[in-house]
């Protein structure tokens, strides 16, 4: 039998980390324009960039050229983006899926408009495409 101290240790501990690892509700933040990506360079120097973010089909999509931050994310998977005053630890995965960078691009395009347009010409024609998913680990 379980020490009941201990059960309710771990049910305190669960319920302090597990909103913190929960996947947030991208549809609440469809409607920012502008986050903050927060990467670290593989010199160990921290980076941070303004970029734009979509949600589709309730998940959300960053996009990139040939930036440092894209390359950290390349290279690490992880990143932090800022929201307002709200820092998330998130992984990021490639997008290859050529149907729904299409989706995808399509999103960046009805939300940007024609800055996205003027933007594609320096991204170069296959950008790169990032899915955030459920927070890293802490531990």
């Amino acid at each position: 039998m379980m020490n009941p101290l201990r059960i309710l240790a771990s049910t305190l501990v669960w319920l302090l980390v597990a909103p913190a690892l929960a996947e947030p509700d991208w549809q609440d933040h469809a409607d920012v324009e502008v986050v903050d990506v927060l990467t670290t360079d593989e010199d160990g120097a921290p980076r941070e960039h303004p970029i734009w973010l979509v949600v589709v089909d309730g998940a959300a999509f960053l996009r990139t050229g040939g930036s440092t931050w894209g390359q950290n994310i390349s290279r690490t998977g992880e990143l932090t983006l800022r929201i307002g005053d709200a820092e998330l630890a998130l992984a990021a995965e490639a997008v290859e899926d050529d149907a729904l960078r299409e989706r995808v691009n399509e999103a960046f395009a009805v939300k940007y408009g024609f800055q996205d347009r003027i933007v594609s010409w320096f991204r170069g024609d296959r950008p790169k495409i990032f899915r955030l998913s459920t927070p890293v680990d802490p531990a």
